[in-house]
């Protein structure tokens, strides 16, 4: 199961950040809310751009279980983005791109439409 600790600080500057610890370190998600970036495990930290940044920590906070369109639509933008099903694909694929050899932890259910999930690797 996967342990969520917000706020973490760091030096003098205050990081309203994520961390999503599996048992494997090098799985470990952290998310730094004001640069937009990800870190995974050890690696450097990538930029996102908020869009990406939403969705991925979406899909992250509901690890493991599967998020469909729809809920990842309203989940993860305001209500005053209207972000359609195939405008969510590009995002999607941006963001696989953005996370490079790490993408493949980002699922899409092709054959059952369950939607989208964030899979830790063990």
């Amino acid at each position: 199961m996967s342990r969520v600790d917000r706020d973490v600080r760091t030096g003098d500057a205050m990081w309203d950040a994520w961390h999503i610890s599996t048992a494997a370190p090098s799985s470990q998600l952290q998310f730094v809310e004001g640069d937009t970036v990800v870190r995974l495990g050890d690696q450097p930290g990538i930029k996102l751009t908020p869009t990406q940044f939403r969705v991925l920590r979406y899909l992250a906070e509901h690890g493991g279980r599967w998020i469909s369109r729809q809920e990842l639509l309203c989940g993860a933008f305001d209500t005053f983005h209207r972000v359609d099903g195939s405008l969510l694909r590009v995002y999607i694929h941006q963001l696989r791109r953005a996370l490079g050899p790490n993408a493949a932890q980002l699922e899409t259910d092709r054959r059952g439409r369950l939607g989208y999930r964030w899979r830790a690797l063990d």
